[in-house]
């Protein structure tokens, strides 16, 4: 995938999000806010790579093709410029999907919160306060 295609993707995610934010219940988070949420789905289905991984356990990714998992393309080279020093292009695209959807939540005052009781699976959060809804 593209970085514009990831970028969309997460826009097209947030936006779904939104459209059943409105009806969704309200309740206290662990600090006491009052917060809306909605569940945007799984890493399972939203991550371009499908998967779920620690990086310190990450034997589920494939190695970049380009650098072989090393990070670095050539001696010439720092970093890979297939997977921009990460060892995987797949790592690359999921972490670029997380920023891009922390991003889009974000300008309209919302984030991105997985669950206490699953961390597969993502959320869209809104702080409520006093200040007016922005429309993606």
């Amino acid at each position: 995938m593209t970085q514009k295609e990831i970028q969309q993707m997460a826009k097209d995610v947030v936006r779904a999000g939104w459209a059943h934010i409105e009806g969704a219940e309200t309740f206290d988070d662990m600090e006491g806010n009052k917060v809306q949420s909605v569940f945007l789905g799984t890493v399972f289905d939203l991550m371009p790579s499908g998967k779920y991984y620690l990086p310190f356990a990450c034997s589920n990714v494939e190695p970049c093709p380009r650098c072989k998992g090393t990070g670095k393309h050539s001696i010439y080279r720092q970093s890979c410029d297939l997977c921009q020093g990460m060892g995987s292009r797949e790592v690359l695209e999921d972490e670029l999907m997380n920023e891009a959807l922390e991003r889009v939540a974000e300008g309209y005052g919302w984030f991105i919160d997985s669950s206490e009781g699953d961390p597969c699976d993502l959320f869209l959060v809104q702080a409520l306060n006093d200040e007016a809804e922005k429309e993606p």
